[in-house]
């Protein structure tokens, strides 16, 4: 019900609301007039009395076209002041965060109150396009001459592909893969994942580069054995050296 006390805006939606309504139980045309003042209370059932005795006295309510009924009651419940202010934030309207749909919404609401009343006027589909957030407006350059129409629409499927595009959540071309680290392969290891939790493949070059640095073996050489003079037999017997002179038979403590 619309009782006539609403803001600008409100009773814009109003009427978006009727028309709709209407256009969803295929109205005809000489109805609409009569079924959308059955839903006016209070102060506004009470204009519209008035108006049918004065206005348009001479005419039955089926014979008043849809145009001029919403237009009286924009005419009668929205002042200049209320215009003015509407009709500013029109000409200034951008899309910025918000959807197409909810662009599109804002728009035709606010369109009215600027003097856009024809879906298909050149100016109308001019002032959408430039109000399109960057983005989709570049995308729409091949069509920035088309019709409010098409503009709308072909905004709507730009909007809806990129929107599937991020849900994909495709990986970049030039990011890490998986869990690498963006500074590449490290020296020493190996490349591969740890598949099913099992047991890791030996890491091969990693257990190479240990063993080259490791320090290489080192070999005592055998114990000094002094046998008897040059040509002897050996006896079997192991001769005791002097540390001191040199000589066998002793040891350098008893060394004379």
């Amino acid at each position: 019900m619309y009782h006539g006390t609403e803001n600008a805006v409100k009773t814009e939606e109003w009427l978006e609301a009727i028309q709709e309504m209407l256009a969803g139980i295929s109205c005809p045309v000489q109805q609409a007039v009569p079924l959308a003042t059955s839903a006016l209370d209070s102060h506004a059932w009470r204009w519209w009395k008035s108006m049918m005795d004065s206005t348009y006295a001479d005419r039955d309510p089926s014979e008043i076209s849809w145009e001029e009924f919403s237009e009286s009651v924009l005419g009668h419940f929205v002042s200049d002041t209320d215009r003015d202010e509407l009709e500013e934030r029109f000409l200034n309207l951008k899309q910025g965060t918000r959807s197409v749909i909810e662009y599109q919404r804002e728009f035709s609401h606010l369109a009215r109150f600027a003097g856009f009343h024809d879906l298909e006027d050149r100016r109308y589909a001019k002032k959408f396009y430039r109000g399109l957030r960057d983005s989709v407006r570049q995308a729409l350059l091949f069509i920035s001459h088309g019709s409010s129409t098409e503009i709308i629409e072909m905004a709507k499927k730009h909007e809806a592909d990129q929107l599937m595009t991020q849900s994909r959540g495709k990986r970049p071309l030039d990011g890490p893969w998986h869990g690498e680290s963006s500074r590449g392969p490290q020296r020493g290891k190996v490349i591969g994942f740890k598949r099913g939790g099992g047991r890791r493949r030996p890491n091969y070059r990693q257990e190479n580069y240990r063993q080259e640095q490791r320090p290489p073996p080192v070999y005592a050489p055998p114990p000094l054995q002094i046998h008897g003079p040059i040509g002897q037999e050996d006896q079997g017997q192991r001769q005791v050296v002097c540390f001191g002179c040199h000589q066998p038979g002793h040891y350098r403590a008893d060394c004379r």
